[in-house]
């Protein structure tokens, strides 16, 4: 009896362990979808955004924008998300917690994933498309 309780144990250890990222990543997802319909819409995205401190980590200078230089040093994979540009909605060279949670959002669609719906959102496979971001 012991040795087959040690033995689930084992088991239920190495799962776990095996399933490391894949189960963060989706205690992230269940994270941000707020209102629990198994998809994350833009609004819900972006609270998510602020909530992880995404714009904290970046935001060298703690004036709560990602300026220029913190968007260079973070260095994002702008053949995925693209340059600042793509990013500063408003073109005040400063970006903010709503246009990066924007451009993510964006950038989890896919590039063919057309205008967005009133009620639609992030699928679980979209959201994991961007998860580097959430990584410390």
């Amino acid at each position: 009896m012991r040795t087959a309780l040690l033995s689930s144990i084992g088991a239920a250890a190495l799962a776990l362990a095996l399933a490391g990222p894949a189960s963060a990543q989706s205690n992230r997802f269940t994270e941000f979808d707020t209102d629990k319909n198994g998809t994350i819409s833009q609004s819900e995205y972006n609270a998510g955004v602020q909530k992880a401190g995404v714009i904290k980590r970046y935001d060298t200078n703690g004036d709560g924008m990602i300026d220029a230089t913190e968007f260079a040093a973070a260095k994002l994979d702008a053949a995925r998300y693209g340059d600042m540009s793509a990013f500063d909605a408003n073109t005040d060279k400063m970006i903010d917690a709503d246009e990066f949670g924007n451009r993510l959002f964006t950038a989890s669609r896919g590039a063919n994933a057309g205008t967005i719906g009133e009620g639609e959102g992030l699928t679980q496979e979209q959201f994991s498309t961007t998860e580097d971001i959430y990584d410390e």
